[in-house]
Order: C-alpha cells, then structure tokens, then sequence
C-alpha cells in the first residue's frame, strides 16, 4: 500500500486499504489515502488497557516479526505498557518465515 501511494496520489486516485501502520494515512500530502482498519496504535492501547484493566497484568512479553510494521507494533506496544506501568521482561523480534518459536518462548518462560 505504501509503495504506491506516490502513484495513487498524482494521479488522484481514491486508495482505499487495509493496512494498519499509522503512516499511511498520516503522511501529510497524501488525501486519497483510506483505510478499512483501526491503525496498530490503537489496538496497542485498547490491548494493554484490557490486560491491566481485566486481566490485573503487571507485566509483558512482546515478540514481533521482524519487518518495518512489525518492529513499529512492537514499539507502540512497548510505549503504551509503559504508560500504564507494565514491566517489559521481554522485547524480541523474528525474522519473517520461522517456524520453530522454541528460543523466543523458552526466553519469555526465563523471564517470567
């Protein structure tokens, strides 16, 4: 979606998407660019307010896939468990494509 929103927007081009990350609705200049979808913020604020609000959770573990939206989630997740005073035990990303989770779910379980 953002790689071709230079294209969308001198055309004038209506881009509707379904992508999450902030900066593709955000970016100044760019007014024919939707989304159908909350942005990754905000799900980081409603998800670490359920788990102290409902689930009294005084810490987090926060794992990602390791590309541009993953890596931004993770730190938007991060920004907001400190908001609410959660301890980050654990801030960890994947690259795209593994399969065997054994190392990053064996660190969390040392963390806990």
């Amino acid at each position: 979606a953002i790689a071709i929103m230079d294209i969308t927007n001198k055309n004038k081009v209506i881009q509707v998407s379904t992508v999450t990350a902030e900066v593709f609705t955000e970016r100044p200049g760019y007014p024919y660019a939707f989304r159908c979808h909350t942005t990754a913020g905000k799900w980081a604020r409603d998800y670490v307010k359920l788990a102290v609000d409902k689930l009294d959770s005084r810490k987090i573990a926060i794992l990602v896939v390791g590309v541009p939206f993953g890596v931004s989630t993770g730190d938007m997740y991060k920004s907001q468990a400190e908001e609410y005073g959660l301890e980050v035990v654990y801030y960890d990303k994947f690259p795209m494509g593994t399969v065997d989770f054994t190392p990053y779910l064996t660190a969390i379980y040392m963390c806990s």
